[in-house]
């Protein structure tokens, strides 16, 4: 609390006046990537770009913010996982941003001709958040405290714009 006191430029008491617990201030912190990363998704549709493009623009960019925040994320996110517990409406309502924005991504991609259309768009986009959000959570977690975020996440949509790709 006083390393974001001190990084806010405000005082302990003065951080609680606008945040009354410590579980507020993680949920307001984290709130703000969680909305504004699935309009980034949308904006990425429009790029003239492949799908494969597009994916790594985006889990690059995630990786940027997470490794130019690196010392507060690492805070933040096992705090909010333990907040929220996977349970409660603001997880789902987050999970459904980012599977809404990713099958749009879809959409685009198969109609370019460069996403699978063997397999149900929900069933692809569930498989891009569940590829991101296993990378913020390998990210900050205990055992990879030194992992190289920006190779990680390269490596993640890689392996999903592969997973994409229309059979040969």
């Amino acid at each position: 609390m006083d390393d974001i006191a001190r990084d806010a430029g405000v005082s302990r008491t003065t951080l609680f006046n606008y945040f009354p617990s410590k579980d507020d201030i993680v949920l307001a912190m984290a709130s703000s990537f969680e909305q504004q990363f699935p309009e980034r998704i949308r904006a990425s549709c429009h790029s003239p770009a492949s799908t494969r493009e597009r994916l790594a623009d985006i889990f690059r960019e995630a990786a940027h913010y997470f490794t130019r925040h690196r010392a507060l994320n690492a805070v933040i996110y096992p705090e909010l996982t333990r907040i929220r517990g996977g349970r409660d409406r603001s997880n789902r309502q987050v999970t459904d941003a980012y599977r809404e924005a990713f099958t749009e991504l879809l959409q685009i991609g198969r109609d370019q001709g460069d996403v699978r259309s063997d397999i149900a768009s929900d069933i692809l986009a569930d498989m891009l958040w569940s590829a991101l959000s296993t990378g913020l959570y390998r990210a900050f977690g205990e055992h990879d405290k030194k992992r190289d975020i920006e190779a990680a996440f390269a490596d993640y949509a890689r392996l999903m714009a592969d997973a994409l790709a229309p059979p040969r």
